[in-house]
């Protein structure tokens, strides 16, 4: 039975639709496929590259670039009393926790200084004490991000949901006459009861096979419309065959009434 012409169009365009959708969710996949790829490749650049100064992350200007993510600073300065901040939401490996932040007054080489937000470690949320700020000249050694978005959702005093360097300035409640480092650092070594964050994510995930699967089905759509378009043709309707012992009795029928017949009319 060939199908009708109203129903090709339908299944033409199903497919189309079907293979279209396919085609862009592989491409999304390999978007993310493509963002896990620079950022492994971030991790390895940085990670064990020469340890640099203040001076020399802030000799381009104060904004940690993306391309200086992951960098190791070595500091020396010190924390500006009362300025601990808490960062919230923020879990760790599963484990709901606060991130300890604090402001430094990181030293330069001409005598002059550069405040930095300093992620110190993390307790777990439930937490009852937070370690406070060491006192006097410390040094330390930092690996630098990028600061994250401006967020408007507004958090207790003393918190912040998002490490926006303006953000936990303010949340901190001080006040700085020296410039402000656009960016913040980890610690490489958080002191205890302090917990340290672990390494980044190096995994480049299933995005890549996923992108794949993805185009493969954009491409067994239309081959599976045409497949079903040839098998409705290649069905015929087939007459319906009655059982012999069906036909038996209507003969038999047949003859009974013909005998009933003959003798009536006698």
């Amino acid at each position: 039975m060939t199908p009708s012409p109203g129903r090709l169009v339908g299944l033409a365009l199903g497919a189309l639709v079907v293979s279209v959708s396919c085609v862009f969710l592989g491409l999304w996949q390999w978007g993310r496929y493509e963002d896990r790829v620079a950022a492994a490749e971030q991790v390895e650049a940085n990670w064990d590259a020469e340890v640099i100064s203040v001076d020399d992350l802030v000799a381009d200007g104060l904004t940690v670039q993306p391309g200086s993510q992951w960098r190791t600073v070595a500091v020396t300065g010190r924390f500006l009393p009362e300025s601990t901040v808490l960062l919230r939401n923020r879990p760790v490996s599963a484990t709901p926790a606060l991130h300890v932040l604090g402001i430094l007054l990181a030293d330069r080489d001409d005598g002059g200084a550069v405040a930095v937000v300093v992620q110190r470690g993390w307790v777990p949320a439930d937490a009852t004490e937070i370690p406070p700020l060491p006192r006097g000249e410390v040094e330390i050694v930092v690996r630098v991000r990028p600061e994250e978005g401006h967020l408007d959702r507004r958090p207790p005093p003393g918190q912040v949901y998002t490490l926006n360097t303006a953000q936990v300035v303010r949340a901190a409640g001080v006040a700085l006459d020296v410039p402000v480092v656009q960016g913040y650092g980890q610690v490489v070594d958080a002191e205890p009861p302090l917990r340290g964050l672990p390494e980044p994510d190096r995994e480049l995930g299933p995005h890549l096979s996923y992108a794949f699967q993805w185009w493969f089905f954009a491409a067994a759509v239309p081959v599976g419309v045409v497949i079903l378009a040839r098998r409705e043709r290649d069905e015929e309707p087939r007459p319906r065959t009655r059982p012999a012992d069906e036909v038996a009795e209507d003969i038999l029928v047949d003859a009974q009434v013909r005998q009933a017949s003959e003798i009536s009319s006698e």
